[in-house]
């Protein structure tokens, strides 16, 4: 089931997984992943930076170590504000930058759409500008279609190049949209998210152009074997090796301006 090219995980938390499921990703074809930050901690100011640090410092150090070149992304989780020490926390982020491994902010975006959401989201959109990175953007399943369209107009109104932005939780219900925005858009195979079988139709359907395959493994339910499991399922269906490594490869290391010699 091991796919015939290094596959990229441009959504993998790895700090929710054991050091036998990512050696397993690895024997299995992910050579390569982003890792972003995420909601699983107390939304404090002292937690948020701690998260941080653990993301670029230690769960980097153990991706490399079980065969996966390891990337980061660190932003500020919707349904994680702190309520004090915002700025403490966004000051983290361009200092963490020279530890060399940063090369997105996320996963940041909206959850309720609200106004301190929007606020937060908005700043840092403005901190990508400042640090000429890519953003992750989560969209929630709750009221999915509502929120991700609020989103969009705001990363519309924003200095963001849509070509640096990934909206990422996409389903047949947003893709369309989030495509024709501009904005690159990232699929999750994942119990909570998509099936295989799902994904698989919606590449069928829409292409490979400006679209991202991951697992979102670490984070509640998942299936550490998705993407090979993906990658197997695209080329049954007759689709060519050229367009699976785009979706499951090129994609997110173009995306994420990565050079593809150091994660082939």
């Amino acid at each position: 089931m091991s796919a015939p090219f290094p596959l990229f995980d441009a959504h993998l938390h790895a700090d929710g997984l054991s050091d036998q499921d990512l050696a397993a990703m690895a024997d299995f074809g992910v050579k390569a992943a982003l890792v972003p930050a995420r909601d699983a901690v107390c939304p404090s100011a002292k937690d948020l930076v701690a998260h941080f640090e653990e993301l670029i410092h230690t769960q980097a150090r153990r991706l490399k170590w079980l065969g996966i070149r390891p990337f980061a992304a660190l932003g500020i989780h919707p349904s994680r504000i702190p309520w004090h020490g915002l700025e403490e926390v966004l000051a983290a982020i361009p200092r963490l930058a020279a530890a060399g491994r940063l090369v997105a902010i996320g996963e940041i975006g909206l959850d309720k759409a609200d106004p301190r959401e929007e606020q937060v989201f908005g700043r840092q959109l403005e901190l990508a500008g400042e640090l000429n990175l890519p953003v992750v953007v989560r969209t929630p399943e709750r009221d999915k279609l509502r929120v991700t369209r609020r989103a969009l107009a705001l990363l519309r109104e924003s200095e963001i190049e849509p070509g640096a932005v990934l909206v990422d939780n996409a389903n047949a219900q947003t893709l369309k949209t989030i495509r024709e925005c501009g904005f690159v858009a990232g699929l999750s195979v994942n119990p909570m998210r998509l099936s295989a079988e799902e994904v698989v139709g919606l590449i069928h359907s829409f292409g490979s152009e400006a679209l991202i395959v991951s697992s979102d493994a670490g984070d509640g339910a998942h299936d550490i074997l998705s993407l090979p499991r993906t990658a197997a399922m695209l080329a049954e269906r007759g689709l060519s090796a050229q367009l699976i490594r785009r979706v499951m490869f090129e994609n997110a290391v173009g995306f994420l301006r990565i050079d593809p010699s150091a994660v082939s």
